[in-house]
């Protein structure tokens, strides 16, 4: 159904550590995506996330990409490598209704960023307080450190708005802004956008799905697999979402029906 993942900020701005791809690429080994995946969900609701662009429902799925792996002592070297030991960084853990363990699981990321070498802290606070910041470009260095947090990503979602939406600035159109180039890749949507072969769309999808793993946007943990729970069939009882809508059932609040 989707992604979660911790988005990183205005990545574009060159005076932060966070616009290098060396410091991205080593937030991501330094994190063990698979003990934060066994610890806050339990078996069978999730499977590994490989980026938050892209999910099996759409597109942009390439089969080539797998999960990034846990490598600290590579995350500490590209760390030095760059001159960005122990730079600050701000992580905001959202309680959306749609994924209230979303929070742990960001501040789960943080303790790995700890241990690599990064004066990271894990602050909770509602989406909406940090909203206008995002949008309004107010986490550039000039702002304070660098920053990112919570988010997760529909995986139905068309692509082109998957870029759009969680990887261009307010200025492009975009909300959550992660990616480092946002001029380039609003051009590179809409381009995708006005193909109208659907073989050359999945191909350039693929491609362009390809360029935002190797670029390290966000650190995705898991592919979350709601579809199970929506099926009629396996629910009983007097059963409602936790908040109002079928599109993000939760596995804390599920009583499966007995099977043979």
């Amino acid at each position: 159904v989707d992604v979660v993942y911790l988005g990183i900020y205005q990545t574009f701005d060159p005076d932060h550590c966070t616009n290098k791809v060396n410091v991205r690429k080593a937030m991501n080994l330094a994190v063990d995506a698979d003990a934060i995946r066994q610890g806050i969900w339990p078996p069978g609701i999730v499977s590994p996330g490989i980026s938050a662009f892209t999910s099996p429902q759409d597109e942009s799925w390439n089969p080539t990409l797998v999960p990034y792996p846990y490598d600290p002592e590579e995350a500490k070297r590209l760390l030095k490598q760059e001159e960005c030991e122990n730079f600050k960084f701000d992580a905001y853990g959202y309680d959306f209704a749609a994924g209230p363990e979303m929070a742990d699981m960001v501040d789960a990321i943080v303790t790995y960023l700890v241990a690599a070498g990064i004066d990271a802290t894990y602050t909770p606070i509602d989406w909406a307080a940090n909203s206008p910041k995002v949008r309004n470009l107010e986490f550039s260095a000039a702002n304070g450190p660098a920053s990112g947090g919570a988010h997760w990503q529909l995986g139905g979602r068309n692509f082109a708005d998957k870029i759009r939406v969680h990887g261009l600035c307010g200025p492009q159109g975009g909300s959550v802004c992660n990616i480092p180039t946002p001029e380039d890749w609003k051009i590179k949507y809409l381009n995708y956008a006005s193909i109208m072969d659907r073989d050359e769309r999945v191909k350039v999808a693929q491609a362009y799905s390809k360029e935002l793993y190797d670029l390290y946007v966000g650190v995705p943990i898991a592919l979350r697999n709601a579809v199970w729970a929506l099926d009629p069939r396996t629910l009983c009882g007097d059963w409602q979402p936790i908040d109002g809508t079928p599109a993000h059932t939760m596995f804390n609040t599920l009583t499966p029906c007995e099977t043979s």
